[in-house]
């Protein structure tokens, strides 16, 4: 395991990405973003298995253009891993649920196994299966038992491929349950919350699973995605409910394998705190999308029936309506959420756009001189070592109170916050004749002042 007590594996698998393409954005972040575009095709091939191919079309495509989902694409970090395996994981068992084959199952048992070294939200995965199970016994008990053999094979696939790691976990148990009970509201936290809202620990809890379940349609997203919206956006989010309206309606095994998937998340959520914390939603996505898909699938078969639409009528009226729904998403996401959206903060945003500046720059005898303490450091954010290892920076301690002395050499970038402009005027003093430059950010706020000196 490393960072956040999670397993390390994902490290060698985006490690792929900056072998090609070097310690680069693209080269950090691609890998993220094969794993969103896979999610895709395994969503088209899930829904054609479950329901049929135009609500698979329908689904896919939404789920391509869905503002959460590429968001987390977009990101260097695992959790997006974890909606491409839950899909994977259900369509290879739904083929061989559907089929009786082995072979499905035995793969959905090793992705189930190997989903657990990416994020955490895969955990709940093998319960969900064993709660969908017990509903089938009883009303297909004939094909369980039938099938009962294929689903041993399916836990032990799981386990042979989750092995390693398991035993890493019964050696370090602590490790195991970091990432929840680091999160977790129980204790202290939620008995601070009833006392500050003057309630019991269960009235705290159900209103942390009430604002998990409500961050899907209803509760803005938090944390490390904050779009002001919740993951559905109004139509999508009216769509949702209908689907779910139509899927109680007429209730099925595969309906039933969805929505469970939806509620494990939820669940696991609510144990947490920040609710609805965005990054945490991982296996909601791609099932959330099937029930949007719902009623835009059954549009076309239902105006098909009304001679006033002509024969291609219906179609077009139904992939207009599904343009509008991605469109909107695409809009918000690319137009509206980066207007005031940081990932990461305004040091992080520092760190990157002084990163910027020295890729463009002959590193071989520049000196960066930083002031940036007690907020930041040169080296306090990963991002400069990382996009420009090659470069030399020292950081200059608070306060500057007299024209520094030392005699410099070559090409020197002295970079000030705006917390410490007023000490620029003694550098100027020093080592005068030099360029002066400002950086803002998206929304014209100074981040930082460079002042280049030649020698």
């Amino acid at each position: 395991t490393g960072w956040f007590s999670f397993p390390s594996f994902y490290f060698v698998v985006q490690n792929i990405g900056i072998l090609i393409w070097g310690q680069t954005e693209t080269g950090l972040r691609i890998m993220s973003a094969v794993a969103g575009a896979l999610t895709v095709p395994l969503l088209y091939g899930l829904v054609r298995q479950m329901v049929d191919r135009l609500t698979a079309v329908i689904a896919a495509a939404l789920l391509a253009v869905a503002h959460h989902h590429v968001h987390f694409s977009r990101i260097g970090l695992n959790n997006i891993w974890d909606g491409l395996f839950v899909t994977a994981v259900l369509l290879t068992f739904w083929l061989g649920w559907q089929s009786g084959r082995r072979h499905w199952f035995v793969v959905s048992g090793a992705v189930l196994g190997f989903s657990q070294y990416f994020y955490g939200s895969m955990r709940i995965v093998p319960l969900i299966i064993l709660v969908w199970a017990a509903v089938a016994f009883v009303v297909q008990n004939g094909r369980l038992r039938q099938l009962f053999p294929e689903f041993v094979l399916m836990a032990y696939a799981s386990l042979i491929v989750y092995l390693p790691l398991a035993l890493h976990f019964v050696d370090h148990p602590d490790v195991f349950s970091a990432p929840l009970t680091r999160v977790s509201i129980f204790g202290e936290w939620i008995e601070n919350e009833a006392v500050i809202r003057e309630t019991t620990t269960t009235a705290v809890y159900l209103t942390q699973l009430e604002r998990s379940a409500a961050g899907i349609f209803l509760e803005p997203l938090r944390m490390w995605y904050t779009p002001h919206e919740p993951l559905l956006l109004p139509l999508g989010a009216i769509l949702f409910v209908i689907g779910l309206v139509m899927s109680l309606r007429r209730p099925s095994l595969h309906a039933l394998l969805l929505f469970l998937v939806i509620a494990g998340n939820v669940f696991t959520m609510s144990l947490t705190n920040d609710v609805p914390a965005a990054q945490r939603y991982m296996l909601v996505p791609p099932m959330v999308m099937v029930f949007v898909a719902l009623p835009l699938g059954r549009l076309e078969p239902y105006l098909r029936q009304k001679p006033a639409f002509g024969r291609y009528g219906p179609l077009f009226i139904t992939a207009m309506a599904t343009v509008i729904v991605m469109a909107i998403n695409l809009n918000f996401y690319f137009f509206t959420v980066y207007e005031d959206f940081v990932l990461g903060g305004p040091n992080t945003e520092v760190a990157t756009k002084l990163a910027y500046y020295l890729t463009e720059q002959d590193l071989d005898e520049l000196t960066v001189h930083f002031a940036g303490l007690p907020r930041m450091s040169f080296n306090s954010h990963s991002t400069l070592p990382f996009l420009v290892p090659q470069a030399n920076g020292r950081d200059i301690d608070p306060p500057l109170t007299e024209p520094p002395q030392e005699p410099l050499s070559g090409r020197n970038v002295f970079v000030f916050l705006p917390e410490r402009m007023e000490e620029l005027s003694l550098v100027v003093q020093a080592y005068p004749g030099g360029a002066y430059q400002e950086v803002f950010d998206g929304q014209r706020k100074l981040l930082f002042s460079l002042y280049v000196v030649d020698r």
